[in-house]
């Protein structure tokens, strides 16, 4: 019995290219995260910096303009008010967003394992099953889900990969916005997005 094999380049589910549209068509009206999928992805206590976008770390060096300082730009080069709100806003987005998918992620590769754990007690029952084509259709079939169970852990990690980046592109956003009006080298600049700075 001959198995249908996945296509190397899946089409994309018309629903997710609804929706991915959607939100591109219409960014700023999207809210930080899904709420539905928010609360059904929980995390343990201990983690639940992957459900809030987090507060300023304690340890954080707060950094401000002294107006008289001869060496720092006047304040009028400086993020408004309303630009940092906007900043803040966007990186609370960007933040809540990637952990969503990062969460869902986690449970995806938790589902899998799972799956697998099933196929390998299905698989010690066919030793009880006398030999005949169906027991090897049977064992073919497992055997080929299991391959596709484990293929989607791989692919739960890339993404979970990605969504760490986008975490991380999303707490140097505040830094980037300040550090964009100031009179700095290049190479300090690039220095500074990740050290522990706060304005």
């Amino acid at each position: 019995m001959d198995f249908p094999a996945p296509s190397a380049i899946p089409p994309v589910l018309p629903a997710f290219l609804d929706a991915f549209r959607a939100a591109s068509l219409n960014p700023d009206s999207q809210p930080p995260a899904p709420h539905r999928p928010d609360r059904f992805y929980k995390v343990p206590d201990e983690v639940k910096f992957l459900v809030k976008c987090p507060a300023v770390d304690p340890n954080t060096v707060s950094v401000s303009v002294d107006k008289a300082s001869k060496h720092l730009p006047s304040s009028s080069l400086l993020p408004t008010d309303k630009d940092s709100k906007a900043m803040k806003y966007l990186r609370k987005k960007v933040y809540t967003s990637s952990t969503l998918a990062f969460r869902a992620t986690n449970y995806q590769i938790h589902m899998s394992k799972y799956a697998l754990a099933l196929l390998e007690k299905v698989t010690k029952q066919l030793s009880d099953i006398p030999d005949s084509p169906a027991k090897a259709q049977l064992s073919s079939l497992i055997s080929l889900t299991s391959q596709v169970t484990r293929h989607s852990i791989k692919c739960s990690y890339d993404a979970a990969e990605d969504s760490e980046s986008s975490a991380a592109s999303a707490s140097v956003l505040r830094t980037y916005s300040w550090l964009r009006l100031q009179p700095l080298p290049d190479d300090i600049r690039t220095k500074l997005l990740d050290a522990p700075l706060d304005n």
